[in-house]
């Protein structure tokens, strides 16, 4: 297979779309293996489905018999309540714990400010989740299709030691976040995706930064992120790229994502839009350069 990298120049506004031009050839990206993913530790069950005109599930109703009144036996009718908790951890993160006992294997969507992303509860309907947080009065928000929702608040600290950047996309956009520590290149220490990573011990012990993978991306139209997280005491230089491989599922198509970065008022999206080349380009990749501004920090003392 033929592989080609493109470069498209930044959008001269927030909703210009981006024209890709050929570029230097790179090899081709392995498969993501042994990616620490945020989300629950369960297995991710089928996904299941119910209307507005199905009643939300519940236990058996007690026969109505005289039997039955005369010794006051009755079945209570299962707590269908949904439950959102946010815990701080290490590095600014905050561990989410959603409670939803009536909403086995569902699609649920978070919120924390402009960052959105699509999980699937387990069997039991719950679901575990590490999220940056991009501030340090942080709030989040849990909803299911049909409107129920939950909400939850954390105090975190040492949000402001982080400089963090984020991609969001919806489906199989096939757009990726890289991050290139201290002048590293492509494939070596320091060139830090989704294929490799990290994690918060790695920015906790001052080493580099970190990614965190957000969304399942089995689900159908789920809305999915990365987060790249840099401590600001590792010091030197990160340089920031989006990438968007040319696939089955996109080839041919409009491809629309969102970088958040930190500004003056907090976390905004910096929209991007491009017209991915024909199936006959499949594996081939598209580069976005110049949309991120390179971090350069002062040495830690």
């Amino acid at each position: 297979m033929h592989w080609a990298r493109f470069s498209a120049p930044a959008p001269a506004e927030e909703e210009a779309g981006l024209a890709p031009a050929p570029q230097l050839a790179k090899p081709a990206e392995q498969p993501a293996v042994g990616v620490t993913r945020s989300a629950s530790v369960l297995p991710m069950p089928a996904l299941q489905s119910r209307t507005p005109s199905e009643p939300m599930p519940e236990a058996a109703a007690a026969p109505a018999t005289g039997d039955a009144t005369a010794t006051g036996e009755t079945e209570t009718a299962q707590d269908c309540t949904v439950s959102l908790s946010a815990k701080p951890q290490p590095a600014a993160m905050v561990r989410l714990a959603l409670t939803a006992p009536c909403n086995p294997g569902e699609l649920v969507t978070f919120t924390h400010g402009p960052l959105t992303f699509t999980e699937v509860t387990n069997n039991e309907g719950g679901l575990v989740v590490d999220v940056p947080a991009l501030a340090a009065n942080a709030s989040f928000e849990a909803s299911f299709p049909l409107g129920e929702r939950a909400t939850a608040l954390a105090l975190v600290p040492g949000v402001d030691d982080f400089n963090r950047t984020a991609l969001t996309w919806e489906g199989t956009g096939g757009v990726a976040l890289h991050a290139f520590e201290n002048g590293a290149e492509f494939g070596t220490e320091g060139h830090v995706d989704a294929s490799a990573p990290a994690g918060p011990s790695r920015a906790t012990a001052g080493e580099g930064g970190f990614i965190t993978l957000l969304g399942s991306a089995d689900a159908p139209r789920a809305r999915m992120a990365e987060v790249y997280s840099y401590p600001l005491a590792a010091g030197g230089s990160v340089s920031l790229t989006v990438e968007a491989e040319v696939t089955a599922a996109n080839c041919g198509r409009e491809v629309q994502a969102k970088v958040l970065r930190k500004g003056a008022d907090g976390f905004a999206p910096h929209a991007l839009s491009v017209t991915m080349p024909g199936c006959e380009a499949e594996g081939e990749f598209l580069v976005f350069s110049g949309i991120l501004p390179e971090i350069r920090l002062a040495s830690a003392e």
